[in-house]
Formats: C-alpha cells, structure tokens, sequence
C-alpha cells in the first residue's frame, strides 16, 4: 500500500496532532464518549484529505484541502486557547466549516493553481 504524498499527509498529520494535544495537553476534564466523538468528528476533515489523495489527478485538491484545514485550525487554537476570544461554539461547528466550505475552497484553488501551472509549463 503506498503512502499519500508529503504536501498531504505532513498538513493532515500537524491537524491531528493539534487535535490531539487539545485533547490531552490542554483539557484537564476526564475523557467522556461525547468527547471522544467530538475528537472524531474534528478529525474527519484531515481522513477525507488523506482519501482524496489516493485518487488520481487529485493531489492537490487533498493538499490545498488538507492545509486549508490546518490553518483553520491554527487560527481557531489561537483564538480559543491562546487569544482574548472564548468562543467555544467554533470547536464545535469548525469541522463542519471544514468539511463544506474551508476544505473544498483550498482544494478548489490548490487544483486551480496546479491546473494553471501545469498549462504554463506545457
């Protein structure tokens, strides 16, 4: 079985990580089956990226959707854990953001910008 690309699996694997200290470095509340469901939902953006790399011609779609999401997720850290803003709805609804509008929008302008550079250098 062969491993998907680095420009996908290093975004999607920095998504997880991040995920997963959230969980065990930052919360200090036993773990409980809603959270852990929760965890799974976050981490479903970063699955589905990892899976649209497997299909052909579709590599940059999963780049571009799978770092879209990170820096999502970078941001939403900053401002949950680290900023002023205590917005806890946004760890909530942010996988579904991901799943609808941030990851297919990345993907979008990643494939676009592949597609636009392949036709360059043709």
């Amino acid at each position: 079985m062969r491993l998907p690309p680095a420009n996908v699996l290093v975004p999607s694997a920095f998504g997880c990580l991040l995920r997963l200290y959230e969980v065990f470095g930052l919360e200090n509340a036993p773990s409980h089956g809603l959270q852990s469901l929760s965890q799974l939902w976050s981490l479903l953006p970063y699955a589905i990226a990892v899976a649209l790399a497997f299909a052909p011609g579709m590599q940059a779609a999963a780049a571009g959707f799978a770092t879209a999401c990170l820096l999502a997720d970078l941001y939403a850290h900053h401002a949950l854990f680290r900023g002023p803003g205590t917005d806890s709805l946004l760890v909530v609804f942010l996988p579904l953001w991901h799943l609808l509008v941030i990851g297919p929008a990345g993907a979008l302008m990643a494939w676009l910008l592949a597609r636009r550079r392949g036709s360059r250098s043709a």
